[in-house]
């Protein structure tokens, strides 16, 4: 399951829900107490479906680039994701590509709309009812908006709100390595730790201070050794929390406020890139120029 894989577990409700979308039909469905016919098709639809989530973990870590649940903006994908991998098998190629988009759409989308409700789900999983797995990623992507704008929102740094996990998504995909040793972070080992969210300044007067501006990925420690740590890092370990040479040196004087402020703008523009990149707003979202010249 998710929690082997280093994915951390799903709760029994989501759990639940993978098993319905697994079996086919409505996945808020209540009769569960007779859904199987016997122990055995039980045990075989649970090992089945353990295989079917490897391959949903596998396209979320890999082609969306979301390591663990708890940065799952909206846990409801995967239920519609198992669905998918039932019927058409695990994504790559093309139907990858859409996927990755209907995700990162629609984490932006759910922002602005507080959540998905139980009809979108429902939709959701009757969209990947088609008959191939270009065509099923295609109908899922169709249910979003093609074109939007992301603005990043860096107050949000609490991970009941679906844009504190985009962020913190955002200032992952800069690879952050640890402050003192350079090593990689072990961003699922800071996860079931708790937050991985550490704080570079801990002056409350700061008016920055409560944003992800002042927050790294790294292990618990105090403030005032994370700055120091910062402030000494390679070129290499620095950008990895992207910080500049400028960031640096405000940090060593130390220039609280003017770091803060230099280090929001540096995140707006990196979160807005990335979020831009991974949902590929405007982008074409049929079917390739390879699959039609070869069906042509």
């Amino acid at each position: 399951m998710p929690a082997e894989l280093g994915f951390g577990a799903l709760d029994d409700q989501l759990v639940l829900q993978c098993v319905l979308a697994y079996r086919g039909g409505d996945i808020f469905r209540t009769d569960f107490a007779g859904e199987f016919e016997s122990a055995e098709d039980q045990t075989e639809t649970f090992s089945a479906l353990a295989a079917n989530l490897r391959d949903v973990v596998a396209f979320l870590r890999d082609v969306a680039e979301i390591p663990h649940v708890r940065l799952l903006p909206y846990a409801n994908v995967i239920p519609v994701l198992v669905r998918f991998v039932r019927l058409h098998g695990a994504p790559e190629g093309r139907a990858a590509t859409l996927l990755r988009r209907w995700v990162w759409r629609g984490a932006v989308v759910g922002t602005r709309a507080r959540g998905q409700s139980v009809a979108d789900m429902r939709g959701q999983i009757s969209a990947v009812q088609r008959p191939n797995p270009v065509a099923a990623a295609g109908a899922l992507l169709e249910r979003v908006p093609a074109h939007t704008r992301f603005t990043a929102e860096l107050d949000k740094v609490h991970f009941n709100q679906a844009m504190a996990k985009i962020n913190a998504l955002c200032l992952l995909s800069a690879e952050p390595r640890d402050p003192a040793t350079g090593t990689p972070v072990d961003i699922a080992r800071l996860l079931d730790e708790g937050s991985p969210l550490r704080p570079i300044f801990d002056n409350s007067d700061l008016a920055l201070v409560g944003t992800f501006a002042n927050r790294v990925i790294a292990a618990p420690g105090p403030a005032s050794t994370l700055r120091t740590e910062l402030a000494k890092a390679s070129p290499e370990v620095a950008e990895s929390h992207l910080l500049d040479a400028k960031a640096q040196s405000l940090l060593a004087k130390p220039s609280p406020a003017a770091f803060l402020e230099r280090r929001a703008d540096t995140l707006t523009a990196a979160f807005e890139r990335h979020v831009d990149r991974m949902a590929e707003w405007g982008a074409r979202d049929g079917r390739s120029i390879a699959d039609l010249m070869r069906t042509g």
